[in-house]
């Protein structure tokens, strides 16, 4: 058996490095108690992907075996979340187009995927709530397409467990009606963007420790060598295991939301910089 979660956010505090080792080495920890075999770090692209994925493998304990592949969640410039991922760092985070946001819409990010064979593609929560959605931002032929293309759809994702939790309480199912429905299809995706052909993924969606565990389970043995290792958590699919999450993820998760949304919003982010909190405090500063 593999364990492997697809949609991982390191989400370390860059501005602070020794804030960020610390949170690196609690999520290997974390990492090694849920018995993952594989992750791949999808942080956003306006989150500098390439400096949350070089600190967490920096801090990447010698008897872990936990292996990490490099990736990102890509803004379209539809506001479309697509996970995008390598084997190797170098073929992703030297990439350009990738790292800056809206850079590409959907159909040029098909395209791009396409053209390199080194990069993989998932059609990410394809059913979420809020913006990111791409059956409503672009439809459903370019769902299909991108489906096609990429071979790769999120069936389960788990950001918005607890939050599913909550709403299905009668009166506000009731209120929430159509949320809800929303939330449970990206929970778990409904059968009719499941078609034949495309290998079914999974991941936590984790911005927090307490959010780590939950995973996609192939039945393959599990090999050590990477290249093998990253062929099969690439074609295989597998059966998702859920795991619980405390209430208390929900708080801190508006937080996050709320800070990943004024980022985008506003367009404050730089292409992969350290320091890239510190450049947009003073572009704010300077424009009010």
């Amino acid at each position: 058996m593999i364990r492997v979660d697809y949609h991982f956010h390191p989400n370390l505090p860059l501005l602070n490095k020794t804030l960020s080792k610390k949170k690196a080495c609690a999520i290997w920890r974390e990492l090694g108690r849920n018995d993952l075999d594989v992750v791949v770090v999808t942080e956003h692209n306006y989150k500098n992907p390439k400096t949350q994925f070089e600190l967490l493998e920096s801090q990447k304990p010698k008897n872990t075996k936990t292996t990490i592949f490099p990736g990102l969640e890509f803004l379209t410039k539809e506001g479309v979340d697509t996970i995008v991922f390598t084997k190797d760092k170098k073929d992703i985070y030297s990439k350009k187009k990738l790292l800056e946001p809206r850079s590409l819409n959907m159909e040029e990010l098909i395209d791009y995927v396409k053209k390199d064979k080194k990069l993989h593609a998932i059609v990410t929560h394809p059913c979420t709530p809020g913006m990111t959605s791409i059956l409503r931002k672009c439809g459903r032929p370019t769902t299909l397409n991108a489906l096609h293309a990429f071979g790769k759809i999120e069936v389960h994702n788990c950001a918005l467990d607890v939050l599913e939790v909550i709403i299905r309480k009668p009166l506000l199912n009731k209120i929430f009606c159509k949320k809800h429905s929303q939330i449970k299809d990206t929970q778990n995706a409904p059968s009719d963007l499941i078609v034949d052909g495309v290998q079914r993924t999974g991941g936590s969606d984790a911005h927090q420790i307490g959010e780590i565990g939950s995973c996609m389970e192939i039945n393959e043995k599990y090999v050590s060598d990477k290249d093998k290792l990253f062929d099969i958590i690439t074609s295989k699919s597998g059966t998702f295991h859920r795991k619980e999450k405390p209430p208390s993820t929900l708080v801190i998760g508006i937080g996050t939301t709320f800070k990943e949304w004024m980022i985008k919003k506003a367009r404050l982010y730089t292409i992969d910089k350290p320091l890239a909190s510190l450049y947009l405090f003073d572009k704010l500063r300077k424009n009010i």
